[in-house]
């Protein structure tokens, strides 16, 4: 959907509608500098963020009724961390959701299925989420998408990041999550959610409920201080468990499908589902999901491990980031993902590409499948960089490299004239 007629009808069908309190959540002609820890972009058509599962569910039913069997313009982001938005910008509504994206339906986890996770729990929606219709958002105000992680979080050997998915988690009377096989998950029982950490619940000794937008360095932590081991390389994945989820990200030795035990997800019919882990599909950075679903929620289960060592575990992780990362640099992570029996870092650094420039945007002399802006870059810039950085391996190894980060929206008018200066690191 293109051209200003179509969108004026859109945000006009979303404010005639009764009774919708995600409205006031829902803006008009927003920035995407700071929706991407790269900071470029062009604009987004509209930014909606909403602050309970109830909204969410809402809106994607209003857009099913608005747009039908249409693709919906819409996409979700993260961090930001591993997203790279073009300076066109986007012709859509950006969907970004908090950390503690609150359940005001009673359809978590917690309350729709016990511990054996059924494959697919299904819930329909209601459009009709109490709320006061006259709180509709201010179409006309431009805005900015905020809230992106900053660089020095950014970056990982592996080529984790964050890729589209944000969420958030309930708050302490509705967080979510299988308890133990005895049935549902009372979360109001503090002898079954024993910790309850900006959107991360522990519900079982080693199980942790997760907010899909909470990031993966502050789950790593918290299954710290409650002695739960085989998280400790979340610590290295610079984006959230939503994007985790998505595209099974991992880093030193370990990845999502190791941990992942069960997902809550909005369909784009705003229906909520639980699918457990087993019966997904799990490869090299990427976990087949079913389509048009935004995950709100993960449970990940662990092992019993002394605090002590998993601190010792985290810290190698981290100083082994600080040491071969531009962590400081205005960056989006790993660049491109790892073929099959190489590392994209030598296939780019064998080919002469370490230090190469196209105006601000350079290749990394420090780790160089990560691309940084030295200050003004233009997205342009940055991705004619890594197009001509898989020229040039191609030409070299005969290897094409696969993008790794997820590249948004649309090309401006011209790209510009900025040249590529190749250096010595």
């Amino acid at each position: 959907m293109k051209g200003e007629r179509e969108w004026d009808a859109f945000f006009s069908f979303a404010s005639s509608v009764e009774a919708a309190p995600w409205q006031a959540r829902l803006r008009r002609d927003v920035s995407l500098r700071g929706a991407n820890w790269f900071r470029v972009g062009g604009r987004a058509r509209g930014l909606f963020a909403p602050k309970t599962l109830g909204e969410l569910m809402a809106f994607m039913q209003a857009c099913d009724h608005f747009f039908g069997d249409k693709t919906k313009p819409l996409c979700v982001v993260g961090a930001g961390s591993n997203t790279l938005f073009r300076d066109g910008g986007y012709e859509g509504i950006v969907v970004r959701l908090p950390a503690h994206l609150k359940d005001d339906c009673g359809l978590s986890m917690a309350t729709t299925l016990d511990t054996s996770v059924a494959g697919d729990t299904s819930v329909a929606g209601d459009t009709s989420v109490a709320g006061d219709a006259s709180g509709a958002g201010d179409a006309s105000g431009a805005g900015d998408v905020s809230g992106a992680g900053d660089a020095s979080g950014a970056g990982d050997t592996s080529g984790a990041g964050d890729k589209s998915v944000a969420g958030g988690a309930s708050d302490a009377c509705d967080a979510s999550g299988a308890g133990d096989a005895s049935g549902a998950c009372d979360v109001s029982d503090p002898s079954v959610v024993s910790r309850r950490d900006q959107g991360v619940y522990q519900i079982a000794p080693h199980r942790l409920w997760c907010g899909a937008g909470v990031l993966d360095r502050r789950v790593a932590e918290i299954a710290r201080d409650c002695a739960i081991g085989g998280m400790a390389f979340l610590t290295g994945i610079p984006g959230t468990v939503g994007g985790g989820v998505c595209m099974n990200a991992g880093a030193h030795e370990g990845e999502f499908a190791d941990i992942l035990h069960a997902i809550e997800v909005v369909d784009d019919k705003g229906t909520h589902r639980v699918i457990e882990a087993s019966t997904l599909d799990f490869s090299y950075r990427h976990t087949a999901l079913p389509a048009k679903v935004i995950v709100v929620g993960a449970v990940l289960q662990g092992v019993a491990q002394d605090a002590a060592s998993i601190a010792a575990q985290m810290a190698r992780v981290q100083s082994a980031r600080a040491d071969a990362q531009p962590i400081r640099s205005r960056t989006g992570g790993s660049t491109f993902k790892n073929p099959s029996g190489k590392k994209a870092w030598q296939l780019i650094d064998a080919a002469g590409c370490r230090g190469m420039r196209r105006g601000d945007a350079e290749v990394s002399s420090m780790h160089c499948n990560f691309l940084i802006n030295r200050g003004n870059a233009a997205a342009a810039d940055i991705e004619a960089l890594g197009e001509h950085v898989r020229t040039q391996v191609h030409a070299h190894s005969g290897i094409w490299l696969e993008w790794e980060i997820k590249r948004l929206g649309e090309f401006p008018p011209t790209h510009g004239q900025a040249q590529f200066v190749t250096t010595t690191p």
